[in-house]
């Protein structure tokens, strides 16, 4: 759930159809004409507007990396709308952004992002918290890092490793691809700072649109670059760019717990021929003398259908797996979902979207290996327990929603959340939201609240807690019960 008042908003786009952008600055906004907002305090409330009062109401995606949120398609008419000096207030929770908001509503946010941030505050006292259910169950949390400006903030979180460490940033704004020197540099420092933390380094994750940027031919006129040359396809289609990612990852193997992870991988064939580049690579590091540990784990992102019907296939090949939520649904269920037309029907709690995962989760398990999950639907609280339930050994999160989410754990009994599980997995109709919070509801889980105060305040306590983890008696004691929340303030979305 995020959204706020005026001060610290940026909206940011891309040009279409080679159009100049358009800019226009309200006061401390900064906004271009186009698809995203980006905002970064969380917060949320109920409020009667008028039909004037609304610049957009659309199904919401949120973008939690760096703490933003993001509104990412109803905003065509941004510039047509937003005048200079304008106060603009974006409530991710709800999918809106009030323009010229009343005194009462600017006065409402106001108070609300004040309250989100003391509960901020209040989350800090976990980052030392094991992540323990009240059962007493051990959550494996990492993080998902996009650049490694960010591993002081990543570090001081505490976590179990990076998850998911996306390289396509090296990739970008150039005019030629990254040679091995300059992405090992990138690669040991990393893993130097994670110590024997795991660190999960995901080959890049392009589409053929950027490969005339970085002076290699790329397709022409790819009508769906989304679904077109992107990914392991276009990284096995021109290999000297995946052996010199492959080189330069290895190269980072001895100085810390690295690993690699494929993305976009939907066939056997595809897997084995990259592990055929993999092992060229570590036999040349070998042969020209250079440290090389003797095995790094390879495996792969579940996020095409075709991945997960043939996973029992695919194992005997892959060391690990991580579920991919974001184009895993979107695959599963034929929906852009920054297409406004069809986006509402973009839904993680679809039932066809549960079962897949199960799946998932049931035949990793069965070939004696972890899966994961690294998107959206890990750092979002009301998702986060059913993937736990479902199975998945690691939730790998946002940094903005890592201390949420282990907040959510540790006031999770895992006996519940499987039990709700077993239940979402029969589930005939795709009601969305709706059923999935029902059945939270029917197994007595708590997604409301998720600070410590508000722990305490709903009779849930670090007595019973602290029972389990003994730690959370230091946090307990940092804790202060907030005053009740007024209605429509969800903290759910990320």
């Amino acid at each position: 759930t995020l959204s706020g008042s005026l001060d610290e908003l940026r909206v940011f786009t891309t040009a279409r159809n080679g159009e100049q952008i358009k800019k226009y600055r309200t006061r401390n906004i900064f906004a271009q004409e186009g698809l995203s907002l980006y905002y970064k305090f969380n917060a949320s409330i109920d409020l009667e507007l008028r039909p004037n009062d609304l610049l957009v109401w659309s199904g919401m995606r949120l973008g939690r990396e760096h703490g933003l949120a993001t509104l990412d398609f109803g905003l065509s008419d941004a510039s047509r709308r937003v005048q200079p000096g304008d106060e603009v207030i974006v409530d991710g929770d709800q999918g809106i952004v009030i323009l010229r908001p009343s005194p009462e509503a600017s006065a409402r946010y106001e108070k609300v992002r004040q309250r989100s941030m003391r509960e901020e505050e209040e989350l800090d006292s976990l980052r030392e918290v094991p992540a323990l259910t009240l059962d007493g169950c051990r959550v494996e949390l990492m993080i998902n890092l996009d650049n490694p400006e960010e591993m002081r903030s990543v570090l001081s979180l505490k976590s179990d490793g990076v998850g998911l460490f996306r390289t396509e940033y090296l990739f970008l704004n150039r005019t030629a691809p990254p040679g091995e020197e300059e992405q090992s540099r990138v690669y040991i420092q990393t893993a130097r700072s994670m110590k024997d933390q795991p660190l999960v380094i995901r080959t890049a994750d392009i589409g053929g649109d950027r490969l005339s940027s970085l002076g290699i031919d790329a397709p022409k006129n790819e009508a769906n670059p989304f679904m077109g040359l992107r990914g392991i396809r276009l990284f096995l289609r021109h290999s000297e760019l995946l052996k010199v990612q492959f080189r330069s990852i290895l190269r980072a193997s001895g100085s810390g717990n690295v690993k690699v992870m494929l993305p976009m991988v939907s066939s056997l064939r595809e897997l084995q021929s990259a592990r055929r580049v993999f092992f060229q690579a570590q036999q040349e590091l070998l042969a020209e003398g250079v440290e090389v540990k003797p095995r790094v784990e390879l495996g792969i992102m579940v996020e095409i259908p075709s991945a997960a019907i043939l996973l029992d296939a695919l194992l005997p090949e892959s060391d690990f797996v991580s579920i991919g939520t974001n184009d895993l649904i979107q695959y599963t269920l034929a929906v852009d979902r920054i297409n406004e037309e069809v986006a509402h029907l973009y839904d993680p709690f679809h039932p066809a979207v549960l079962r897949l995962i199960d799946q998932i989760v049931e035949a990793t398990h069965r070939h004696g290996k972890k899966v994961s999950a690294c998107g959206e639907m890990s750092s979002d609280p009301k998702t986060a327990p059913l993937l736990l339930g479902l199975g998945v050994d690691t939730l790998s999160l946002t940094p903005r929603m890592f201390l949420r989410i282990k907040q959510i754990v540790l006031s999770l009994s895992m006996e519940k959340a499987r039990a709700m599980a077993r239940r979402a997995l029969t589930m005939k109709v795709a009601e969305g939201k709706a059923a999935f919070l029902a059945l939270v509801k029917s197994a007595d889980i708590c997604l409301d609240n998720y600070s410590p105060g508000a722990i305490e305040r709903l009779g849930r306590g670090y007595e019973q807690l602290a029972a389990v983890n003994p730690q959370l008696r230091g946090a307990a004691g940092a804790a202060r019960p907030h005053p009740s929340r007024e209605p429509g303030d969800g903290r759910g979305g990320g």
